[in-house]
């Protein structure tokens, strides 16, 4: 009996010891793997970043088409391009969306990119589904520097007009930030009026490489990377042949 004892703590100990030394080695491979997820997620979001600049310089593009548009960058302090913003509704609707700010600079070129994120709702009866390419165009200091720190809000402090129609009216003074649209779907039109637009601080880690603010991006040019070099030279090329 005693010797059946030691023999089945022996056998523990051992398998014990087995289980053990299959542990250690396992939590190697762990950290590799854990690791190659990180920088996985880092090149997937530097992708969708620069997937967003493409699409964003082609949204201005098109709407550079429109003469209404090109007459209102002529006061334009900033622009934020939103390639497709999602809005769907039953009743109750909701907006979001990602895009690129641009500020003017004196010398009439453009800063480097910034990205943003469009968050709201609005309430009504309302149903249909609306995919729409959305361009405001930035006029007054106040709502320019309310977005470079990092939060702009349509429609309470600054005025939104339609573009279109206040620049057949002859734009008021008064109004802080134009909206141009190209929509799709069952939605008459695009009330902004209520969003919030917001920095988006993973975009641009991603595209940078490290924590910037909008203004070491937009005014202060501290931030660059080929493809934001890349989207300056195209979106110049653009405006060079108005």
């Amino acid at each position: 009996m005693i010797l059946q004892r030691l023999l089945s703590h022996s056998l523990s100990i051992w398998a014990l010891a087995f289980f053990v030394t299959l542990a250690v080695p396992a939590t190697a491979p762990l950290a590799d793997t854990d690791s190659a997820s990180a920088e996985a997620d880092s090149t997937a979001a530097e992708e969708n970043a620069e997937a967003l600049l493409e699409d964003a310089l082609q949204a201005f593009d098109r709407m550079l088409e429109r003469p209404r548009f090109v007459k209102a960058l002529d006061e334009a302090r900033a622009v934020i391009v939103f390639p497709s913003l999602l809005k769907a509704g039953y009743f109750v609707g909701g907006k979001s969306g990602s895009g690129v700010l641009m500020k003017r600079n004196q010398d009439g070129g453009w800063s480097y990119p910034a990205f943003v994120q469009i968050l709201g709702g609005t309430f009504g009866v309302q149903i249909g589904v609306s995919v729409s390419q959305v361009i405001l165009v930035i006029r007054s200091e106040p709502a320019l520097e309310a977005m470079l720190d990092g939060n702009l809000e349509l429609g309470g402090d600054f005025a939104v007009a339609v573009g279109p129609a206040a620049i057949d009216a002859g734009v008021d003074t008064s109004i802080d930030v134009l909206t141009f649209t190209v929509s799709k779907g069952l939605y008459a039109g695009l009330t902004l009026e209520g969003s919030t637009v917001v920095k988006s601080v993973k975009r641009n880690r991603a595209l940078y490489g490290a924590d910037m603010t909008m203004r070491d991006i937009v005014v202060r040019g501290r931030a660059s990377s080929e493809p934001a070099e890349r989207f300056r030279e195209q979106l110049d090329a653009l405006m060079g042949d108005l």
